[in-house]
């Protein structure tokens, strides 16, 4: 790994290093060739061999990009191999790209630029498009503007959608080794403790859907199962940050998961609509063209009805998911375990221990 910048300024036209992880798939061509049409210059290659094997990889000669192989010669996990990928990069900006997935000729100058004019942010990504296993676009995007709270409870940021500055590396961000998979969330968890995240509103990163973190869920319940991999990971990832946060980051993030008043706001609406079908029902001795408009009226309320029901029922389900999970890490044994040492974070930073969570923590 070469030396850092004697200071923290950005260089004029600073190096981009763009890590990439890979089991020697097909798809780890498209990936590199959306690499090497980039705008941007200067670009490296870090090229992680993960699967640890002694066949080479791919001709390097074949990129109009400089590639390093960075291999251990044994097999590593996804987030081994993310930390063997930042360790040997030279640049002042890392990203990552995993082999499946691939990016625009303008991703990288978008988010380069966006962080040179944002010097307030040392981390900023951009939406992007879901794709089929086949490469094909879908409709569906990753589109959320940041929310430090929502990051909390969930991972909106494919991991090649990300830009960041070298110093978040330096300053001790890597990631966690316990995890294969969620390894992307709890490296965004370390550098929100650094920085915000910039946003931009434009898509120049493409995700391909069946890819190998298993992440992607058939059913989004199976994320509370503790008896499925996302649900038990969920749960480590939790246990891991929960003595960390603060009781403001706590309240915020038991304020998102309480969708009380949405769903006072959706029985309401339920309501209005229920008397608008009752007093149309009393209207259908009208006319017959007035009883056809009022049964067109009615079937289209009555469908509205049915969203909004539906709608108020996966709600429900949703609160009772997070609240069921949010009450069984709140009892766990390492959530007790841990209250004293919150009680001592809290006073290294200066916040007044709150003592009814205290006292339920013990």
């Amino acid at each position: 790994m070469s030396d850092s910048p004697a200071s923290n300024e950005i260089p004029a036209v600073p190096l981009v290093s763009v890590i990439c992880r890979t089991m020697g798939r097909s798809e780890l061509v498209t990936a590199l060739k959306s690499v090497a049409a980039q705008t941007y210059r200067p670009i490296e290659i870090l090229l992680v061999d993960a699967r640890g094997g002694d066949s080479p990889l791919l001709d390097p000669g074949n990129y109009d990009v400089p590639i390093d192989i960075v291999s251990t010669g044994l097999p590593l996990n996804r987030s081994a191999a993310a930390n063997a990928g930042m360790s040997a990069a030279s640049g002042q900006y890392l990203m990552f790209l995993d082999e499946d997935d691939w990016i625009s000729p303008d991703h990288i100058s978008s988010l380069v630029d966006f962080l040179a004019s944002h010097r307030e942010v040392q981390a900023a990504y951009c939406q992007t498009r879901l794709t089929t296993p086949d490469g094909k676009l879908t409709t569906e995007k990753f589109a959320q503007s940041f929310d430090p709270i929502l990051l909390m409870r969930d991972n909106y940021i494919p991991i090649h959608a990300m830009l960041f500055e070298r110093r978040l590396y330096e300053a001790g961000c890597k990631f966690d080794q316990q995890f294969d998979i969620y390894e992307d969330w709890d490296f965004w968890l370390q550098l929100l403790r650094q920085t915000n995240f910039g946003y931009l509103e434009h898509c120049s990163a493409f995700y391909r859907a069946g890819g190998e973190s298993d992440t992607a869920l058939s059913d989004e319940r199976q994320r509370y199962n503790q008896e499925h991999k996302s649900g038990i990971t969920r749960s480590m990832l939790y246990e891991k940050w929960m003595p960390v946060w603060s009781g403001k980051d706590l309240n915020s993030l038991l304020g998102l998961m309480d969708q009380t008043e949405s769903i006072r706001k959706l029985d309401a609406t339920i309501d209005d609509l229920h008397s608008q079908l009752s007093n149309m029902n009393d209207s259908l001795n009208a006319t017959t063209d007035e009883k056809l408009r009022l049964e067109h009226t009615l079937q289209d309320t009555s469908q509205r009805l049915q969203q909004k029901e539906n709608h108020l029922d996966h709600a429900r389900k949703h609160a009772e998911q997070l609240q069921h999970e949010i009450s069984r890490i709140f009892q766990s044994k390492s959530w007790r375990f841990t209250a004293p040492f919150r009680k001592i974070h809290q006073r290294v930073v200066g916040i007044q221990p709150d003592d009814s969570q205290s006292s339920n923590s013990q």
